[in-house]
């Protein structure tokens, strides 16, 4: 039995149904030899710094930067019931191998090799990777054996094309064993791999739903609301390039984000504007770019969904500039010096305890089932009770129906209304059955399930029309 560990339950779905794994258990499907599983996104994260010593679980500026010469890891209260799964399937004494299906790229190796690691498992793996997760690039691969002839010369090693028969292949080896060979020409060849493409409304939806588990809506809401802030240009492109004419104000621009961005300050940036410059390739408009507008903006004060959309967009346009040049080791010791530099640029300012729960993590508020402090998480606002005997459940999770059918984040200021008062007002919800947009209160209903429902109050006030 082999288990196959997809990073999505929609692609775990796609898998099992080439597989033939139609039953369903509780967190993987089984079947025709398989077992098929799903991370949920990230089920590890880094462990808080009080993991390493006690005394970090109250922060002191003397401690800082705390650079721990081995990484622990945890894992993540909203998906914990999920990693414990992939543990017992791991486990599973019937289960020789493990199939890691995650996205081809570092981001979907990481999610499985920290699964993998935490779980404890030893068993080998193999690597599923394939760009299409349509049912004909799944089934449609085909193993084909093939034979080639090696000769071990001194300092190198030289290699036939290869044979589709044993045969020919040995027909080659027997002509060759025993007599002397002459090397008549060595080349070198150096490869590049040219940086992706920019953005375009379609791409940058795939990637936010990849990274953030956001909906095609939310993205263009997102983008929308940037766009009107002058910060991202013309969000509804199917371009991925940009014309002539932009070609001369690009380093300038790239410039001009590397000083907005945190994750880009200080960044050395060679700008290549040809690899992104192609006339017949645009149409009314060019590929999605940040703005130099977000220099004179408090991008800290942007939604966390507004910020994310933008830091990927000003990422692919910086991009990954990544060369190689530096090993592993140089790497993390710019990154330790860099983040030693931050740190003493906060020297004297304070923080008030309260505002930090014993993790580390920002306190929103106190949890209306059991007076610990509520926390933010990546997907959620949850109680810090999550691991208590017996267990607290309650958690405001990020993309509730409630508010992302209605066009609304639920962000950290809204998350601490709710939890201070068990209500607050929102303008600008967006009616699915009318279109419109109308303001109203939304008022949380806690009744101790796995999951907090909402509902609305109505005032006076007529609803708006929907904006253009």
């Amino acid at each position: 039995m082999q288990l196959v560990i997809a990073e999505k339950p929609s692609v775990a779905m796609a898998l099992s149904k080439v597989l033939g794994a139609k039953s369903r258990g509780d967190g993987y499907m089984e079947g025709g030899g398989w077992l098929v599983s799903w991370c949920i996104g990230h089920l590890v994260e880094l462990a808080p710094a009080d993991a390493y010593n006690p005394r970090y679980s109250k922060w002191n500026y003397a401690d800082l930067p705390i650079l721990p010469e081995s990484w622990q890891y945890q894992v993540l209260p909203d998906t914990k019931k999920q990693f414990e799964t992939l543990k017992s399937l791991m486990h599973r004494a019937d289960v020789t191998a493990l199939i890691c299906a995650t996205d081809a790229g570092r981001e979907g190796e990481l999610i499985f090799r920290l699964t993998y690691h935490l779980c404890g498992c030893t068993k080998p793996v193999k690597r599923l990777w394939i760009s299409s997760m349509e049912e004909t690039a799944i089934s449609g691969f085909r193993k084909e054996k093939f034979y080639t002839v090696e000769l071990e010369l001194e300092g190198f090693r030289a290699a036939s094309e290869r044979f589709a028969s044993k045969t020919d292949a040995g027909r080659l080896r027997t002509s060759c064993v025993g007599k002397p060979s002459t090397v008549q020409m060595v080349s070198q060849k150096e490869k590049t791999e040219r940086p992706p493409r920019l953005y375009d409304l379609t791409t940058l939806q795939r990637e936010a739903n990849r990274l953030f588990d956001y909906t095609a809506q939310q993205t263009l809401d997102y983008l929308q609301a940037l766009y009107e802030k002058r910060l991202a240009t013309y969000p509804r492109t199917d371009s991925r390039y940009l014309t002539e004419d932009m070609a001369a104000g690009l380093p300038g621009l790239c410039q001009s984000v590397v000083a907005a961005l945190p994750f880009a300050a200080d960044l050395p940036l060679p700008v290549n504007a040809a690899q992104v410059i192609d006339n017949s390739k645009v149409t009314d408009h060019h590929a999605i770019l940040p703005t130099a507008e977000a220099t004179k903006t408090d991008l800290s004060a942007l939604p966390s969904g507004e910020k994310n959309i933008l830091f990927l967009v000003a990422a692919r346009l910086l991009g990954a500039v990544e060369r190689g040049e530096l090993s592993p080791e140089d790497f993390m010791a710019g990154i330790s010096a860099m983040l030693t530099e931050l740190i003493k640029g906060y020297q004297g300012v304070t923080v008030a305890s309260a505002a930090l729960s014993a993790s580390g993590r920002t306190v929103i508020g106190i949890c209306p089932r059991c007076g610990k402090n509520v926390v933010e998480g990546k997907k959620s606002f949850f109680c810090e009770g999550w691991n208590a005997t017996p267990p607290c459940g309650f958690a405001l999770w990020k993309n509730d129906r409630f508010f992302t059918g209605k066009r609304k984040e639920l962000t950290r200021k809204v998350a601490a209304a709710l939890l201070k008062n068990g209500r607050v007002t929102m303008t600008g919800l967006f009616s699915e059955k009318k279109g419109i947009l109308y303001d109203a209160t939304v008022v949380m209903e806690d009744t101790g399930e796995k999951f907090v429902r909402f509902k609305l109050e109505f005032g006076p006030k007529t609803p708006k029309k929907k904006g253009n």
